[in-house]
């Protein structure tokens, strides 16, 4: 308890609201995590149009390839989801 000096009353300390205090890696968050799902999507919808143009072209590409890029969008895919979930989890509004 501090003494305000003008009167022999004890007032109770000012408490910090949770609003008050600084939180600088919500910042960063909100800048750096809608770029990384941006980023996360085009490279999804890359690897999604990649397997289909390898389905479509068909012959030794086909059989090579479009495995590997439909895989490979459903692994990136899985990563934009969670990328969106953390920015829904951190968003501040």
């Amino acid at each position: 308890m501090a003494n305000c000096g003008k009167c022999s009353r004890f007032s109770p300390p000012k408490r910090r609201i949770a609003s008050d205090v600084r939180r600088p890696h919500i910042a960063v968050m909100s800048t750096a995590l809608p770029i990384l799902v941006i980023v996360a999507l085009v490279a999804t919808l890359g690897a999604l149009a990649l397997g289909l143009i390898s389905m479509v072209r068909g012959g030794e590409f086909n059989a090579k390839h479009s495995n590997k890029f439909m895989r490979a969008r459903v692994f990136l895919q899985l990563g934009a989801v969670a990328l969106l979930g953390l920015l829904f989890l951190f968003s501040t509004k």
